[in-house]
């Protein structure tokens, strides 16, 4: 019996926390039974004899528990000691304190504390703060504040997120006056120099001083010293490692070749190597300042580094991995990802980010291992995971395979970059209305875990290193946690209000530290404060309204302040480009002619798609730009892309060219590429072959390296290898185009120069003109400079009666069609663009609006836009982005008046064109266009005037849209609505009176849905559903039976097709109803599993457009009750 009862006391045992509440095991008795009594006696001889298993199983437990909490601490300490890493994560943190500031700011860690460096009272200040309660420790005036009249003012305290120890190190650029010549313009370089502070983090007290001269390229810490750049007056560079306190050199590196200019020059410190690119480019041992890789002067190299290892890319090399000695070992495909944080959890792999793909090398052999199209930016690496974003988009890969894990959308945009504890990922995210969330997910599996408000305006969030401590006896952990449940707030618990700005005007920034709460109370924790600034909302901001004056006029009284941007970090353009030409005549010229068109949506418009075009879409996009009538179309860059060539060599081998259209080609100025460019064009009747090289100022000191002579030098020698492999194509027609890329960013005088170096090459004649495209690649100035500087350039150009001046422009400033029209009257000749201003970035001009404008001021576009519906549909369908509802032209709203005065004047221009056209006899096509409102007559162009009636709120509660959706929870397609507008107005005009809303809802009825037998109305139509059943195949199409009442008889049709609703139009094509669905919509009435759904699709039906509507609680079985509503539409 013994066993017996040990076995169920054994079973009432149960394991607790240290510190917890543990339950003895306990047996039924008397109350009075203690542990001198019987039970007691009668449980000893099983104790004697089972003792030693509970002690083994307790001593496992705990031996267990030690080890997993040993581990644990070693991966939090791992993870933490990463820069851009923070400590796990046990719950979601919590509000600390706030802090006031400036957009000036920087925050770093030092010594366990946070360290707050930005301009105060016209002084630069270092102050330290408590990170558990945001309290000061010390502040020290570091220098100066420039104002005006001054350059300089600056200080800056490098760190990388980790705790930089027990010395904080600043350099300050100390103010100096400007000097300029009698023309206002700044006069030659200086020597600046430069103060070194060495603060102690513990009381900011100043360890050491020391200065250096020269223009500072880069300052950055290595370990406890500093590494210091600089370029001197005589523009070589000279990099020095120095010890940070005392300024004592410890090793000196000058480089071999002189910059172009001061700034040209770009240093990085990485934690093994010192990468210099410039004139020459070099990687140094940061600890030695031995040279292990250099490259000759104007090599165009560029540098990263990789570990202890680094990669180079250049134009003669491409890219390539080089070990610890500076040895080639092999090439790689494209630069490193610049990650924020690695915790080195891959070390054998080289994660390379080609823009949209990420692709996976082998560190060892360069061996491809994986890639992966994600759209998005590697962030950091933890794991064997890696974390992506971009947008409003973050997501995670699997580094062993290469696989997407898991994507998911945040909010609308995502602020900075993700960081992770090593088990989530945590992101700042913020709403359309600025609101921001703090939101993190499970690293491996994407499930959300928690969710913190913070302020609007967010701008930034960081990993900043501090050591959280905790008191030895008990292990409290100084972590501050919000009120425990029941506990009143207390008056010390209330979060600080940031405060308002300076008199000044200038918006403030302020920062949130949230406190990740220990995964463990055992024990002190090394731990990070999450860092989020973000701007004061523009309700908060100082005014100065000033004294009341009976005299003062409104806009006096209520003067704009300032904004508080920093608007000091913009050149204006007349600042860095002279553009004069006091004579200029294009502003008394008009336009009488169209321009030559050139559409380029095959090639600059596709290459900034997120979906580039498949050979099927670019086919369709190269027939509308044909059918529209241009005669100059650019159809792809074939030398640097495999589609393209194929695409080229399809056009010209099936014949597809027509003879009156000549193709365009892009290439670089590259021998590679005008070979191969040659070789795509073999057999054409026609080509212009575009070359084209940067020329801005920018890009020949940032990317290229080089100066004025090199720039032309790349450009005659591109022109020269063209004439050369001419001669491959002997019956082909070649004609040049030459294009400075990012002319805008050029001086006009060297512009003029190497356009005019490249003409003398192609030696243009009236038989063979060459083109000389100008294109605003960036949109940098206001139209009228823009066409300012095209008449200078036709009248500095060689050659100029055989040259087509050519426009490119962009529309970075919201103004390309502006600047195309004035550049236009300006002098030139040609227009290249796109349809619907498709492009990089903001787009290219819009060809569409180009066209129509021409065409409202009675100028024959020579395009024809007669149907710029089907135009703007066969773009979408190409492009896969949508046109917008107010695109000149083209949109669906831009003919449409929701203000009642304005349909009233429409409807009154509208009658007085009739009542012209009546009294001389003629039709309203031919009489002049003249109503208010509407600058084209719509019909010109295959659209209607559409007048939504009271659709919106402001226009009252009987609209149409508002009605519908209010009442009926329906939400009407855009397209729906016009349509269903005019069904409307047909029936106010017929019956002379305004519509309730149970007309609305009949006639809704009686157009769209089947009436119901014994109604109200009377039915109608071809078809009725009555049935239908589907079967879906994995890897084959679906197939669907429909039972139909079709003219009164019943009938079944059967189909296949790629889902439903394809199947089932392929079933009607079998009884000769032939239908096309050109777009399609759905949504619930209401929640819950028995909603019903209401479809809409727009079809197709012969030569008509129209939409259908279905409803029923299947969503499947609404879609094809509206693909038969708009067939009954049709047919009716």
């Amino acid at each position: 019996m013994g066993p017996a009862r040990s076995t169920r006391a054994m079973q009432d045992v149960e394991l607790a926390e240290d510190g917890a509440d543990v339950r003895m095991p306990t047996r039924p008795g008397p109350a009075s039974a203690g542990p001198e009594g019987p039970s007691m006696m009668g449980l000893w001889p099983a104790l004697r004899r089972w003792w030693p298993i509970p002690v083994i199983v307790a001593l496992a437990v705990a031996a267990t528990t030690i080890t997993m909490d040993r581990r644990d601490a070693a991966r939090s300490d791992r993870i933490a000691a990463v820069a851009g890493m923070i400590r796990p994560l046990s719950t979601a943190p919590s509000v600390l304190w706030r802090a006031s500031g400036t957009t000036d700011d920087d925050v770093l860690a030092a010594g366990g504390a946070l360290v707050v460096v930005g301009p105060r009272d016209e002084v630069w200040r270092a102050t330290s703060l408590e990170p558990a309660t945001g309290a000061a420790r010390w502040s020290r005036v570091l220098g100066p504040v420039a104002l005006a009249g001054t350059e300089g003012g600056e200080v800056q305290c490098p760190h990388t997120g980790a705790d930089v120890g027990l010395v904080v190190v600043c350099v300050v650029t100390s103010p100096w006056p400007v000097y300029t010549d009698g023309n206002g313009a700044p006069q030659g370089a200086r020597s600046v120099t430069h103060r070194v502070v060495a603060l102690s983090a513990d009381d900011g007290a100043v360890l050491g001083q020391w200065t250096f001269t020269g223009t500072s390229i880069a300052f950055a810490r290595a370990d406890a010293d500093v590494v210091v750049a600089t370029t001197g007056t005589d523009l070589f560079v000279e990099i020095a490692r120095r010890r940070a306190v005392s300024g004592d050199v410890v090793w000196r590196h000058r480089s071999s070749e002189a910059e172009l200019s001061a700034g040209a020059a770009r240093v990085e410190v990485a934690p093994r190597l010192v990468l210099l690119t410039g004139a020459t480019s070099s990687v140094l041992d940061a600890d030695a300042g031995t040279v292990l890789f250099s490259e000759p002067s104007l090599s165009y190299v560029l540098t990263a580094p990789l570990g202890d290892r680094f990669v180079t890319w250049s134009i003669a090399h491409g890219g390539e991995l080089h070990d610890a000695t500076g040895a080639r070992k092999f090439a790689v495909p494209g630069f490193p990802a610049e990650q924020l944080a690695n915790a080195g959890s891959a070390s054998e792999l080289v994660v390379i980010d080609q823009g949209r793909s990420v692709v996976g090398d082998e560190l060892a052999t360069g061996r491809q291992l994986w890639s992966a199209e994600t759209g998005l930016d590697p962030v950091l690496t933890v794991d064997r995971e890696l974390v992506l974003a971009g947008g409003p988009r973050v997501g995670v890969l699997d580094l062993d395979t290469g696989a997407v894990v898991w994507s998911r959308e945040v909010g609308e945009a995502i602020v900075g970059r993700p960081l992770s504890d090593g088990a989530l990922v945590v992101t700042l995210a913020t709403a359309l209305d600025g609101s921001a969330q703090l939101e993190a997910f499970g690293l491996r599996d994407g499930v959300p875990y928690w969710s913190v408000p913070l302020p609007d305006a967010v701008r930034d969030l960081s990993a900043q290193g501090v050591t959280c401590s905790c008191a030895r006896r008990t292990g409290s952990s100084r972590w501050a946690e919000p009120p425990a449940m029941g506990r009143k707030r207390r008056a010390d618990d209330a979060e600080t209000e940031v405060p308002r700005g300076a008199a000044r005007g200038v918006q403030c920034r302020g920062a949130h530290a949230y406190a990740p709460p220990p995964s463990s109370p055992r024990r002190g924790l090394l731990g990070r404060i999450l860092v989020a600034v973000f701007g004061v909302p523009a309700d908060a901001r100082p005014t100065a309204t000033p004294a009341k004056d009976p005299l003062m006029s409104y806009d006096t009284a209520t003067p704009q302040q300032p904004s508080g941007m920093r608007v000091n970090r913009y050149l204006p353009y007349a600042a860095q480009f002279a553009v004069d030409l006091p004579d200029r005549t294009w502003p008394g010229k008009r336009v009488t002619k169209a321009p030559r068109w050139c559409a380029v949506d095959l090639r600059d418009g596709n290459q900034a798609l997120i979906e580039p075009m498949n050979p099927a879409r670019k086919l369709q996009m190269f027939e509308l730009l044909v059918q529209m009538g241009f005669k100059e179309i650019e159809v792809g860059f074939p030398s640097a892309s495999q589609t393209d060539f194929d695409f080229v060599r399809m056009l010209i081998e099936e014949h597809r060219i027509p003879d009156d259209v000549v193709i365009q080609v892009l290439t670089q100025s590259r021998e590679h590429l005008i070979e191969r460019t040659y070789e795509a064009i073999e057999g054409a009747k026609r080509v212009i072959v575009h070359l084209y090289n940067s020329t801005s100022t920018l890009q020949r000191e940032v990317v290229f390296r080089t100066d004025e002579d090199g720039v032309v030098d790349i450009a005659t020698s591109g022109a020269h290898l063209c004439k050369k492999y001419e001669e491959t194509v002997p019956g082909t027609e070649v004609y040049y185009e030459y294009s400075p890329e990012s002319y805008t960013g050029t001086e006009l005088e060297f512009a003029a120069r190497v356009c005019n170096a490249v003409l003398d090459v192609l030696e243009p004649t009236p038989e063979r003109k060459v083109i000389i495209n100008l294109p605003a690649t960036v949109e940098m100035a206001t139209p009228n400079v823009y066409a300012d500087s095209i008449e200078w350039m036709g009248r500095h150009l060689h050659h100029r009666e055989n040259v087509i001046i050519s426009l490119h422009p962009h529309n970075d400033r919201g103004t390309g069609v502006a600047a195309a029209e004035l550049g236009y009257l300006a002098g030139a000749d040609r227009i290249e663009g796109c349809l619907f201003g498709n492009g990089e970035r903001t787009g290219n001009v819009c060809l569409v609006t180009l066209g129509l404008n021409l065409f409202s001021q009675g100028v024959d576009p020579e395009l024809d836009f007669s149907d710029i519906g089907h135009i703007r549909r066969t773009v979408e369908a190409c492009t896969q982005l949508p046109v917008g509802e107010r695109h000149p032209y083209g949109g669906d709203l831009v003919f449409t008046a929701f203000s009642g005065s304005h349909q009233d004047a429409i409807k009154k221009g509208l009658d007085a064109l009739a009542v012209q056209a009546a009294a001389a006899g003629t039709e309203v096509e031919d009489v002049v266009w003249a109503v208010p409102y509407l600058p084209i007559d719509p019909k010109d162009v295959g659209r209607s005037y559409e007048a939504i009636i009271r659709v919106n709120s402001q226009s009252g509660k009987g609209g149409i849209s508002y009605l519908l959706k209010s009442e009926r929870d329906l939400d009407l397609p855009r397209r729906l609505q016009i349509e269903f507008s005019r069904v409307v107005q047909g029936f106010t005009d017929e019956h002379g009176s305004e519509v309730t809303a149970d007309d609305l809802w009949r006639i809704f009825n009686d157009e769209y849905l089947p009436a119901e037998p014994g109604g109200p109305l009377s039915p109608w139509g071809r078809l009725s559903l009555r049935g239908t059943r589907s079967a879906s195949i994995e890897d084959g199409p679906d197939t669907i039976s429909v039972d139909l009442v079709d003219n009164g008889e019943p009938r079944t049709i059967e189909g296949s097709g790629n889902g439903p609703i394809a199947a089932f139009v392929n079933a009607l094509d079998g009884i000769g109803v032939h239908v096309q669905v050109l777009d399609y919509a759905e949504h619930a009435l209401s929640a819950g599993g028995d909603a019903t759904a209401a479809a809409y699709v727009e079809c197709a039906v012969g030569d008509q457009t129209l939409w259908g509507v279905g409803l029923d609680p299947s969503i499947t079985t609404a879609s094809l009750k509206a693909i038969i509503s708009a067939v009954n539409r049709a047919l009716r």
